[in-house]
């Protein structure tokens, strides 16, 4: 099969071969794992290689998606490490339904629990503005520059009213090895009802940006002075970014530790 490659293909082989063997896989299963274009993507879209050996090297225990959006994290987040308990947290109804249909095809049932609500600062009941892709729905307005850089996707197809708890409130009483948050610049109000989940988390990989794209989003710098001076987190690792097409940053993903964590 190897000889059929090209040289080019070769390379790219071994280079994610490499990868997945820093993972935890032994050199068969790395290679087996590279060859398939679908575990290629799980590898990128889960965000694993961000965090540090411990983590990434173990079956996990509390596992936090906020912002679950149709289930790709989940998806490839299992698909290259397992976890033991996985809260998803989604509040578009249609793509929650996504998620839910992810986790009966994979048979998650026992481990994975989807809720149908978006996560915050405080309770109430909010908007959700819903774009033409769900991947840039937001509890936030959009501004133009989001549909300038991203097109039609990005527009404002409806909205539609739905709950908002704080993760305090509506997560489980466990520590959590990694909280997932993917929100569309709400991420400081997440930040701001989860103070008491916070001193048992061990690990965050959020989505950042760092320039606005929704009317008082969150940036990046605002974020890790927060998470560094209020709630004793470290900045360990983050993503390449995104580039406009101006060539600046966009966002990226970045991961924060409790201070220990890497060790």
């Amino acid at each position: 099969m190897f000889k059929s490659l090209s040289p080019f293909a070769l390379v790219r082989l071994n280079e994610y071969a490499g990868r997945f063997e820093r993972l935890g896989f032994n050199r068969r299963d790395a290679l087996s794992r590279a060859l398939h274009p679908q575990e290629r993507q799980h590898l990128v879209t889960s965000g694993i290689e961000l965090l540090p050996p411990r983590l990434r090297a173990n079956k996990l225990g509390y596992v936090i998606d906020v912002g679950a959006n149709r289930g790709q994290f989940l998806e490839s987040f299992l698909s290259v490490l397992d976890a033991e308990v996985v809260d998803c947290f989604e509040p578009n109804p249609e793509a929650c339904s996504e998620i839910e249909k992810c986790v009966r095809g994979f048979g998650w049932e026992a481990k994975v629990q989807v809720h149908n609500l978006a996560v915050g600062s405080e309770q109430g009941t909010f908007d959700l503005n819903v774009t033409s892709s769900s991947d840039f729905s937001s509890l936030l307005e959009p501004l133009s520059t989001l549909e300038s850089q991203f097109g039609e996707s990005a527009s404002v197809v409806k909205r539609v009213p739905v709950v908002v708890k704080r993760l305090d409130d509506c997560a489980k009483s466990m520590p959590v090895d990694l909280l997932k948050i993917d929100v569309q610049g709400f991420e400081s109000q997440v930040i701001a009802g989860a103070t008491q989940l916070l001193l048992r988390t061990k690990a965050i990989l959020m989505e950042v940006s760092f320039k606005p794209y929704y009317r008082g989003d969150s940036n990046f710098l605002d974020i890790a002075r927060v998470l560094l001076e209020e709630h004793g987190f470290e900045l360990y690792n983050i993503s390449n970014p995104s580039r406009d097409s101006d060539y600046r940053a966009g966002q990226a993903d970045a991961v924060f530790l409790r201070s220990g964590t890497s060790e």
